[in-house]
């Protein structure tokens, strides 16, 4: 399996992208300039739904906006069936 690997020269600073085997990835083409380069580690190389959530802080927040009005609906529901909420406040 070929995989495409970035990487950077410490010499030149150029950025180059090379296609390498796993077993090979850390023996990479020398540069034009002569030296070799250092593999970059990307933050994020691919996506697995349900894993990752791009929108994080937007989704949890939207998340405990639904969960507190959810307890709210549940505790108005109980009011008025003449029930005790347990965690009301």
């Amino acid at each position: 399996m070929m995989l495409l690997y970035a990487y950077t020269c410490p010499k030149c600073g150029a950025n180059l992208d090379q296609w390498h085997s796993v077993a090979n990835r850390d023996n990479p083409d020398l540069c034009n300039c002569g030296a070799t380069p250092c593999r970059n580690v990307p933050t994020a190389t691919f996506y697995i739904d349900g894993l990752l959530d791009p929108d994080f802080p937007t989704s949890a927040a939207k998340e405990m906006k639904d969960r507190k009005r959810r307890m709210s609906q549940e505790e108005k529901n109980l009011k008025d069936s003449g029930e005790e909420y347990p965690n009301s406040r």
